[in-house]
């Protein structure tokens, strides 16, 4: 559920809260599998190597000498933007596991899973939000976030690639008056965080 609130400043801020519900999966029994289908021969203690020393830029040693842009064409020829990553796995997948998650309220850490058609459909429940909600403008409009690693960063995140907001991540380390002022520098329209105490010190 997303709440919306408009700052004296025009800028719009947009705090998420969790309301999802989902469906166990054994743990065991996925790991197993993914091991068993997925078992690219990768040594796990190397799984990349470094290909420029002074920027220190890693790839996977699995393709270290592809070129990726000409290997991406091939195998996912319906891929154009980030957007489309979703919508590609999904068929890949037969809409299987897209995101795991552990609950912070589950006691026995379990992972809990979302399916490629449930992330798409929280996505772009936000994203037309911020189209129609707070009048967005694609390939121009610029949305800030603010939030701890959780699945509704990821929503969020999804939701603005498909419908062609840029997105300014801020660190969570930054405070309050840090992370209006970079909201400010940066041009962006709408600020969403995970949790509105990182921005109520804000007049």
């Amino acid at each position: 559920m997303l709440r919306c609130v408009l700052k004296p400043n025009n800028i719009c801020t947009i705090s998420f809260l969790r309301s999802i519900s989902l469906t166990h999966i054994n743990k065991s029994t996925y790991k197993a599998r993914i091991q068993r289908e997925h078992d690219d021969g990768i040594d796990i203690n190397h799984q990349t190597t470094e290909i420029d020393s002074k920027e220190h830029i890693r790839r996977c040693t699995l393709h270290k000498d592809v070129d990726l842009y000409s290997y991406y064409n091939k195998t996912c020829p319906n891929v154009r933007t980030l957007g489309d990553g979703l919508f590609e796995g999904c068929i890949a997948s037969n809409d299987g596991p897209c995101m795991g998650y552990i609950s912070p309220d589950d006691s026995s850490k379990t992972i809990q899973w979302l399916s490629y058609s449930q992330v798409i459909e929280k996505s772009r429940y936000i994203g037309s939000y911020l189209w129609t909600k707070t009048k967005l403008i694609p390939m121009k409009s610029k949305v800030a976030i603010v939030s701890s690693n959780r699945p509704e960063y990821l929503f969020v995140e999804q939701g603005c690639y498909m419908y062609g907001f840029l997105v300014v991540s801020l660190y969570t380390t930054f405070d309050a008056k840090t992370i209006m002022n970079l909201v400010k520098r940066t041009g962006a329209d709408v600020l969403i965080v995970d949790n509105f105490k990182r921005i109520q010190s804000i007049k």
